[in-house]
């Protein structure tokens, strides 16, 4: 491919992905001339938000506690799905602490 070829190329690939960008993102890549650029400042900015979601996961699976009265399963539940949420960001716990920390969430009795 010529130059010119790989320059348009380029140029539909940024103006594809500028389409599926939600306006309050849009405004961070607009100036963008490249794809490949305007892809790591994607990855850049969504990777401080992976992060801080990490982080608050963490925080909610380590202070879930099972109320008296509610269902086990439900508990269950709501446990697995924020260790599955942190899976999606590729932080896979092992059993062992996935098992202490639903353990340590449950009520004495």
């Amino acid at each position: 491919m010529s130059a010119e070829d790989w320059k348009k190329l380029d140029r539909k690939d940024i103006d594809t992905i500028q389409l599926w960008l939600d306006d309050t993102v849009f405004h961070h890549v607009s100036n963008e001339t490249s794809s490949r650029f305007l892809w790591k400042k994607l990855e850049d900015l969504y990777e401080r938000k992976i992060a801080s979601n990490k982080a608050f996961l963490i925080q909610n699976l380590v202070n879930h506690k099972f109320k008296e009265g509610e269902s086990i399963i439900e508990h269950l539940n709501q446990i697995q799905s924020i260790v599955n949420q942190l899976v999606v960001m590729k932080m896979v716990l092992e059993d062992e602490l996935q098992t202490l920390l639903l353990l340590s969430s449950l009520l004495e009795s």
